[in-house]
Order: C-alpha cells, then sequence, then structure tokens
C-alpha cells in the first residue's frame, strides 16, 4: 500500500473485502509474529521515511497520515519506555505528596 500511494495510486474502502489471520496458539508464536511486524514496520519506515515528507510525491493528508503511522509510533514508543524505566522508579522513591512535588499534584 506504501509503494501504491507513492506511486501516486489512491487506496479506497471496499466493503465487501474480508481478510483473516490465523493467530498463534502460544505465547511464543504470538511474540515471533509481533517482533516479524515491528521489524516489517521498521524496515518500510526507514526505506521511505524521506518520501513521507516530501511535497511532491503525495498529498497532505497521505504524508501526516503516514508520518503518523510509521514515525510518530516510535516517538510514542520512546515515551512509553522513558515512563516505565524512569517515571515508575522516580515515584516509587518519591511518594506522591506535596512535600515532594510541590503544587504539581495538587
Amino acid at each position: 500500500a506504501i509503494q501504491q500511494l507513492l506511486d501516486g495510486r489512491r487506496i479506497e474502502f471496499c466493503a465487501e473485502s474480508r481478510s483473516g489471520e490465523l493467530a498463534p496458539i502460544d505465547c511464543a508464536g504470538m511474540w515471533k509474529q509481533r517482533l516479524r511486524w515491528t521489524i516489517g514496520w521498521d524496515e518500510t519506515s526507514l526505506k521511505h521515511a524521506g518520501a513521507f515528507t516530501d511535497s511532491g510525491r503525495l498529498r497532505c493528508r497521505a504524508r501526516c497520515g503516514l508520518i503518523w503511522t510509521f514515525l510518530i509510533r516510535w516517538a510514542m514508543t520512546a515515551l512509553t519506555v522513558g515512563a516505565v524505566y524512569v517515571g515508575l522508579p522516580v515515584t516509587t522513591f518519591r511518594p506522591l505528596d506535596e512535600a515532594h512535588w510541590g503544587r504539581l499534584i495538587t
């Protein structure tokens, strides 16, 4: 679909289309599937990132959608990791009360 958009084609909704997948039967299989998907998203992001911001090849709406889908995903992942690995220890060792955080929590 990305290559079709970059070639100037339009993608439209088709109500009659059907798609499905076979879900993995165990956690190891699901982990491998999600890892494959993540690697595929990252490869596509790196391959086409320059075209996402090139104003001549895509309409503004398509460009914004691709940037949101492929590039903002990395920022959201970094924020999530930061919240877990930085925010959790900070709030664990610094209780959430006014003496430690001042007026931020009141």
